[in-house]
């Protein structure tokens, strides 16, 4: 039977017991036979994945606005470790009930159980974990069997995690829709965390701290922080400046967080000397500080598809570096606003923040907001496939209506025309 031994448990323990989360969790990312929930949490704990980066994004803001719960690094990092503690003693009990399969690879309630738990400990919904409003809804629907079907579909990072997000949009639009209350605000949620997400840096980075579109880079040889504004603004030609951060609170709370991180980092060095996985394992999508690549949305879908001649004319007229997710953004904007292939006039740029884009016919002008991050790729398609089922329905229902005033008005006329021949005749 697959799954861990003793030996297994001994080194997990080891380095559940020392708080050594990343090696916790690459152990079993590398271990034969893991689902890939190992990979997953590593890229939570290392924010150097999508899908980490993600879970991260949503937490906080779910906390914030949810519970009043503002927690900085060192709280997390300390979430982040009694997580592994609880994980550590479920997979325990199921290894000692002769299960070691299980221990492996928990079931979708260990996982979710022990999110709750540690959530609640520090006063947290259970909601703010990824994916536990679809688990729920899941399992309202269908019982364990069908939340299990939905946890592994939601550790697949087969085609970049494309799958993974092409399911959890389905279940959330359709499959589950009536298990989930509020499901747009649900998905609208992930959405903005997953834009929140491609403008983090990784938490191995003690040097570059992001904090929304602020981002805090340390200077090592005099130990100051500089503060610059991180916007798409910047491919424009513009370039945020780089003031000195001065204010004390700031410097304390800016030192503790990347002393977290240089602790979390002298902790990973520190290998069981049994573990035969020495170094991390990759993550199936990294994000860059410098130049971020594609994200696996970007990758699978273009957006060239909301309108190819629109798409080509404004990439021609879009400077020079301009990125995939934005020009996406650019082209649907146009495109909602009746600008059509070889009618785009111009672009100007109004308050060093504000696009515009200008349509040779009077009054053909859209908009778009640099100041803020633009959605993915994929995002900005679905999008554009939305508003073109709207335009359809909407194109649908007035040819119903005109259909109905026309078929009234033939049936008025073949009555005038019935009483006209009927009647009676002068002369």
């Amino acid at each position: 039977m697959s799954g861990l031994n003793e030996k297994d448990m001994t080194i997990l323990g080891s380095y559940a017991k020392d708080g050594n989360r990343e090696r916790y969790w690459n152990y079993l990312a590398q271990h034969p036979g893991n689902d890939g929930y190992g990979l997953l949490a590593l890229g939570v704990v290392r924010n150097d994945n999508m899908p980490g980066a993600v879970a991260n994004a949503y937490a906080q803001a779910y906390a914030q606005s949810h519970n009043g719960v503002k927690l900085d690094e060192r709280a997390w990092e300390g979430f982040g470790r009694d997580l592994v503690r609880d994980d550590f003693s479920r997979r325990v009990a199921q290894f000692n009930a002769g299960h070691p399969d299980k221990a492996l690879n928990l079931p979708a309630s260990d996982i979710q159980e022990c999110h709750r738990a540690t959530f609640q400990s520090r006063h947290i919904g259970a909601d703010a974990w990824t994916p536990n409003i679809l688990l729920d809804a899941a399992r309202k629907k269908g019982g364990d069997g069908e939340m299990e079907k939905v946890w592994h579909s939601m550790l697949d990072n087969s085609h970049y995690g494309a799958d993974r997000m092409a399911s959890t949009t389905r279940n959330t639009a359709h499959d589950y829709r009536e298990q989930i209350p509020n499901p747009g605000v649900y998905y609208a949620s992930l959405t903005a965390a997953a834009v929140t997400a491609t403008k983090s840096g990784r938490y191995t980075d003690v040097d570059h701290i992001d904090q929304g579109i602020m981002h805090y880079e340390f200077n090592r040889r005099d130990k100051s922080w500089s503060v610059s504004a991180d916007s798409d603004v910047a491919e424009f030609g513009f370039r945020s400046p780089s003031f000195r951060v001065d204010d004390p609170k700031k410097i304390d709370e800016l030192n503790d967080a990347r002393a977290v991180r240089l602790e979390r980092q002298a902790a990973s060095e520190k290998i069981h000397p049994e573990d035969p996985h020495r170094s991390i394992a990759p993550s199936p999508f990294t994000i860059s500080d410098a130049g971020k690549p594609a994200s696996a949305e970007t990758q699978l879908a273009s957006g060239r598809s909301i309108e190819p001649g629109l798409y080509d004319d404004l990439k021609k007229r879009l400077p020079e570096g301009t990125s995939e997710d934005r020009v996406a953004q650019v082209t649907l904007a146009a495109k909602q606003a009746d600008i059509r292939a070889g009618e785009v006039a111009g672009l100007s740029i109004q308050d060093d923040k504000t696009l515009q884009i200008h349509g040779t016919r009077p009054g053909d002008r859209a908009q778009v907001d640099l100041s803020t991050p633009p959605p993915t790729v994929g995002q900005t398609v679905q999008m554009a496939e939305a508003h073109a089922q709207q335009q359809a329905g909407s194109m649908g229902q007035f040819q119903a209506q005109q259909a109905q005033v026309e078929a009234q008005a033939q049936q008025q006329a073949q009555a005038q025309q019935g009483a006209s021949m009927g009647g009676p005749r002068l002369g």
